[in-house]
């Protein structure tokens, strides 16, 4: 999700937000989420998930491929899965220009399965908050649980509630200004928080050449130990959590958490 707090990025990328989220934030998305050290920082995790060469990796949300394309770079195949085709042709001309190969898909989450295919899947960036309903964020474990081999991993990154709600200090609204680069004033953000359902929304605005931009969000907020029960519920068994892809922050320190599931090596698919 394209949202932050004063201090720092949090993590983001198109979810449910419809074919249209790419045209709206086309503009400053890799802005926001830049092809950068952190970026592969987070492949070199995944890779490390699955090091064998010729390691299958499928990302639900792949955007601009900000992910995928260093970790195609690393001996991943990879496929990545969006509903923007802005964000799918961005994601192509990328891998063109790094020169690796990335099977780029405009399909839904909550529906797209290859069973049997993958080592890893993942979801990062906060793409799960961003589907809206607990319904929905089940079905895209579930389809990521199908398309895990048997003792596969699954990957959430999204963000930590308790950090969003810190944000808004018991305020219902709450605005964030952001630098970014490129953009006159930075990334001025107003967010509405609903604590006791979870639902977040936040209105961007920003100016870039000149022009006034403005572009909306709606994300479902989730609970690590909710998303627990629901990769419990379809077979995952939790193995790590932490605080960011380094590894070395407590998973209940940062502004998003990361969420490690196997899927048992016995399973049938």
């Amino acid at each position: 999700m394209l949202t932050a707090s004063p201090a720092r990025r949090d993590a983001g990328a198109d979810g449910d937000q419809g074919p249209g989220y790419g045209r709206l934030f086309g503009e400053i998305y890799d802005r926001v989420f830049p092809h950068d050290d952190r970026a592969a920082v987070t492949a070199g995790f995944l890779r490390a998930l699955a090091p064998r060469p010729g390691a299958v990796f499928v990302e639900q949300g792949v955007g601009s491929g900000r992910i995928a394309v260093p970790l195609a770079a690393r001996g991943g195949v990879v496929t990545g899965l969006d509903t923007s085709p802005d964000l799918l042709r961005a994601g192509r001309a990328a891998a063109a220009a790094a020169g690796v190969a990335v099977r780029y898909i405009e399909a839904d989450i909550r529906r797209w399965t290859e069973p049997g295919l993958a080592d890893v899947v993942y979801c990062v960036c906060a793409t799960v908050s961003m589907l809206p309903t607990r319904a929905d964020q089940a079905a895209a474990v579930a389809a990521a649980a199908r398309t895990l081999r048997p003792g596969g991993a699954l990957v959430v990154e999204t963000h930590l509630p308790g950090h969003v709600r810190a944000l808004h200090a018991g305020r219902a609204e709450a605005v964030f200004v952001v630098p970014v680069a490129g953009l006159d004033g930075g990334l001025r953000m107003t967010a509405t928080l609903d604590a006791p359902t979870g639902r977040w929304s936040v209105r961007h605005r920003w100016t870039a050449a000149g022009a006034d931009r403005e572009a909306s969000e709606e994300s479902l907020l989730i609970e690590p130990d909710d998303l627990d029960s629901v990769a419990a519920a379809h077979g995952l068994v939790p193995e790590a959590r932490h605080g960011s892809w380094d590894a070395t922050a407590a998973a209940d320190a940062g502004p998003s958490y990361i969420a490690v599931y196997r899927a048992p090596p016995d399973r049938s698919c």
